[in-house]
């Protein structure tokens, strides 16, 4: 969609005068602009998803964490 107007956007200019290369130019860098941001948005949804799906583990790490680090200050404090 938004590419389409883009697309029309840039048909215009080159009926204006401006250069065929240029157009084409401008069009395929705005084509890798919109690849790269699905792909951002595609990344991003990915990443959500997999901290969705390790919460839980994460949490009971974080809650399991401070009991590991009390007894290897104890086990320190003993050796000294």
């Amino acid at each position: 969609m938004l590419a389409m107007k883009i697309k029309r956007i840039l048909v215009q200019l080159s009926i204006k005068g401006l250069s065929q290369i240029v157009v084409q130019t401008l069009w395929l860098v705005m084509k890798l602009y919109l690849v790269r941001t699905l792909l951002l948005q595609h990344l991003k949804l990915q990443l959500l998803l997999l901290l969705k799906h390790l919460l839980p583990q994460l949490q009971s790490i974080l809650q399991i964490l401070p009991l590991q680090i009390l007894l290897l200050i104890l086990l320190v404090q003993i050796q000294i």
